[in-house]
């Protein structure tokens, strides 16, 4: 198996918005410890208080889930939102919506 390869996103707010791996993976390949501890090391440099952080935990004791998203513009800049997988530019991700 490949590398897999996580993120955590805010808005532009900071407010967290999706917490996930990359591709169509296995929700049980997602959901382990580490794996989840993987993830929420990404959610550092948003710096979120501690009953953001407990919320965004609880969401992710529930099984990930495959989640469509695409960007919205053409930059690396360009914020990301929900679509459906025959999207133009849609990418898949194995995760959590937080919001």
């Amino acid at each position: 198996m490949s590398r897999v390869e996580y993120e955590f996103f805010a808005t532009e707010d900071g407010e967290p918005w999706l917490a996930f791996a990359y591709g169509q993976l296995p929700p049980q390949l997602v959901a382990t410890g580490p794996m989840r501890q993987l993830i929420m090391a990404e959610a550092d440099p948003w710096d979120l208080d501690e009953e953001t952080l407990a919320h965004v935990r609880e969401i992710m004791n529930d099984e990930p889930q495959h989640i469509w998203i695409r960007r919205n513009g053409s930059t690396e800049e360009s914020f990301w939102s929900f679509c459906t997988a025959g999207d133009e530019g849609a990418v898949v991700v194995t995760g959590w919506k937080l919001s």
